[in-house]
């Protein structure tokens, strides 16, 4: 979402664009923050979103509800796998280490994209089918890793804004080639970069003081992330 949605939609959204796409969508997700964090604390038990519509409208809903979580959860983790492995075979091909990257071909995308892709998805389950103990680990190394690139980025950027003030004409036009109505399909883009919150309500059974420390998780993971 933060890597692969600016690139998407920095053309048709501009610097400005951007920037208040961010903006917007932190306010929608803390919207969101904050209904998860009233129900991870009257309802601190690990199933999250299940747990909440099982209570609320019954099993049938709950069942739903469940199964709807890891639909998107499998979506996005397989968007993930592609966009990792294409970017990585990018870069190889872009240094001269192997063919080019194409489009097209087996399923519209470059057939070792898909490949290597599949193969980092078994990679992960494998660490997943290992124990929650290496899983959360491995997490919490990408959590942080991804944190500190994000900072790098915005430390360079403003630093060099500082060395070279001229750089504030890339704000102009302001939405870029897109307008304020064309911006919605921009948030829709990016908003993905700010999901992830709603999983920390299905750690009830496993957290310290769960009524105190998984709604202000929550709602520090959608704050600090804007």
């Amino acid at each position: 979402g933060v890597f692969v949605g600016i690139g998407m939609c920095s053309h048709s959204s501009g610097a400005g664009g951007l920037m208040v796409t961010f903006a917007l969508n932190g306010l929608i997700a803390l919207f969101s923050a904050l209904s998860f964090a009233e129900l991870a604390s009257a309802i601190p038990r690990a199933g999250g979103t299940y747990n909440f519509a099982r209570i609320a409208f019954g099993r049938s809903a709950s069942f739903v509800a469940g199964w709807m979580e890891w639909l998107a959860a499998s979506a996005a983790g397989g968007f993930y796998a592609l966009v990792l492995m294409e970017t990585i075979l990018t870069f190889c091909a872009s240094m001269g280490w192997i063919a080019p990257v194409t489009d097209g071909g087996w399923l519209g995308m470059d057939w070792r994209v898909r490949v290597f892709a599949l193969g980092a998805v078994l990679v992960f389950v494998y660490i997943n089918y290992r124990g929650s103990s290496e899983t959360g680990k491995l997490g919490a190394i990408f959590t942080v890793g991804q944190m500190l690139f994000v900072v790098a980025i915005g430390i360079a950027g403003t630093v060099q804004f500082f060395l070279d003030p001229s750089r504030i004409d890339n704000f102009q036009p302001f939405l870029g080639n897109g307008d304020w109505i064309g911006l919605l399909g921009t948030m829709g883009v990016i908003y993905v970069a700010f999901e992830g919150f709603e999983v920390i309500a299905q750690a009830g059974d496993e957290t310290i003081d769960p009524r105190r420390n998984i709604p202000k998780a929550i709602l520090y993971s959608v704050l600090i992330v804007t």
